[in-house]
């Protein structure tokens, strides 16, 4: 696969984490674990560490929309 097919999907607590673990073993999302950056879940709790980490990636990645779920 390309790298300029691969998402990151990233979560801040084990909760949001263990969801989103489920939503991809039950193949309930419109992408799968192969298409992930490290082709798993990422928790992170700041976007400056992701993007930090990750830095590298950005001028083969095109750019994405973004959807964040929040709990209030």
């Amino acid at each position: 696969m390309e790298l300029a097919n691969y998402k990151a999907c990233i979560c801040e607590g084990s909760a949001e984490n263990a969801i989103m673990d489920i939503l991809l073993d039950y193949n309930l999302l419109i992408f799968n674990r192969e298409e992930m950056i490290e082709e798993e879940v990422i928790r992170c709790r700041e976007a400056k560490k992701f993007e930090e980490k990750y830095k590298e990636l950005d001028a083969f990645l095109p750019k994405q929309k973004c959807y964040i779920i929040d709990e209030y």
